[in-house]
């Protein structure tokens, strides 16, 4: 059965590129258009093949709609296999198009593209700025609703606020984003944002909170078979029994199960620098046993090329931890120096007043915004009763005028009689 799948994923995109070099007219177009539309769920890297596949120079001589439709697929199929967005030119002609064109669901992917564009460029206040657009469009009272990307948009919102560190906005946003998963019984990307959420918490200092969300999140990862899932999600949980001494045999239990559950170890046996908090709960662990030696072991292999600076900072707080207690004077002075540098940089010590002004500037543009939203939809219902006034005013006196034409034919029809 897997070597039909293999073969069928193979030659899809084969196929494919076949059939479209022998399109050129606007019906075959939409008809591939909306190929690449029911592959981009299952299989985004067929959908970004078909599209590549097509001539730029006779896309150029298609209508708008079909050309907009294109670009649109193209950046979703993108998106999808984490293909970063370097422009924002294209997407932003297709976001203004489908803002008069086409139907809700358009809207709101459009912006949401738009969105992921920005994301990529590093602009997250206009990424979070398109994504609550694209979520103010989407008419979620209609059976049509395309609840999964606004599940999609509400948990990269999340992940855009969580880097400004508007934590409390970042974790309404997830829970949004698991509500509408759960609606259409998508689990692994509400687990996904429930899991996510728990960072939240604990960048809060809710670690009650965030221990809460992580068993009920278990609970529902080995319920529905997601025993791998779970070992990849569970390492947050590892860090919370490290901070308390009387439960470091449940952080053992945790790191035991990621290295044999999680699949994530590459064949060199090191982990992909995404998970390389691995190492450090490893080292915190190592070190609260007493084994000075293989905790500086695992902060150590924490380090890759240009680190993110919160992975830096732990790394070079583990190690300054380590000498420490080692006594070694020239590494303190060392690696006091590299970590005062790198905490320097970290995000947990921005300057809080600007933070406080990034958050209020959001929360009054979001106001801002809905006072905007609702006065235009007072002017509308008041457009609407002044027309139904009117209409009603004059379909009365023209009933009058036919009850009265109606009584003077019925009076000369008795005197002619």
């Amino acid at each position: 059965m897997n070597k039909v799948r293999l073969l069928r994923h193979i030659l899809t995109p084969v196929l494919l590129v076949i059939l479209v070099s022998g399109c050129t007219g606007g019906r075959q177009y939409r008809a591939l258009l909306e190929q690449a539309d029911s592959l981009m769920t299952g299989q985004p890297d067929s959908a970004y093949a078909l599209l590549s596949a097509i001539d730029s120079a006779d896309l150029q001589r298609q209508r708008k709609a079909v050309r907009m439709r294109y670009e649109l697929l193209r950046a979703e199929a993108q998106n999808k296999l984490y293909i970063p967005f370097t422009t924002d030119s294209v997407l932003r002609e297709v976001a203004d198009y489908y803002n008069r064109h086409g139907s809700s669901n358009d809207h709101l992917r459009s912006r949401y593209a738009l969105g992921c564009a920005y994301r990529d460029l590093h602009e997250a206040p206009r990424a979070i700025e398109c994504y609550q657009d694209a979520i103010d469009c989407a008419d979620t009272t209609s059976a049509e609703c395309d609840f999964k990307t606004i599940s999609c948009v509400y948990s990269q919102m999340a992940d855009q606020l969580r880097r400004q560190l508007a934590l409390s906005n970042a974790i309404e946003s997830r829970k949004q984003s698991i509500r509408y998963s759960f609606l259409i019984k998508d689990t692994l990307n509400a687990l996904y944002d429930m899991t996510q959420m728990t960072t939240e918490y604990m960048m809060l200092n809710k670690k009650d909170s965030a221990e809460i969300i992580l068993n009920k999140a278990k609970f529902l990862y080995l319920g529905n078979g997601h025993q791998r899932e779970w070992a990849i999600a569970s390492l947050p949980l590892a860090y919370i029994y490290l901070t308390q001494p009387q439960r470091l045999n449940k952080a053992k239990e945790v790191l035991d199960l990621y290295e044999s559950a999680s699949g994530m170890f590459l064949p060199d046996g090191h982990l992909p620098p995404s998970e390389c908090m691995y190492y450090y709960y490893s080292g915190l662990y190592q070190e609260e046993i007493g084994n000075l030696d293989s905790a500086e072991y695992f902060y150590r292999r924490m380090y890759y090329p240009n680190m993110e600076y919160t992975h830096e900072d732990a790394m070079y707080r583990g190690l300054l931890c380590i000498f420490r207690e080692k006594g070694t004077t020239d590494s303190i002075a060392k690696y006091t120096d590299l970590y005062t540098n790198a905490n320097d940089s970290s995000i947990a010590h921005k300057d809080t007043e600007l933070i406080v002004q990034m958050q209020a500037s959001y929360n009054y543009g979001r106001l801002q915004k809905e006072a905007i939203k609702q006065k235009e939809k007072t002017a509308e219902a008041k457009e609407w009763l002044a027309f139904y006034i009117t209409f009603s005013v004059v379909l009365i006196f023209v009933l009058i005028h036919l009850r009265n034409q109606h009584v003077l034919k019925q009076k000369e029809l008795a005197l002619t009689r």
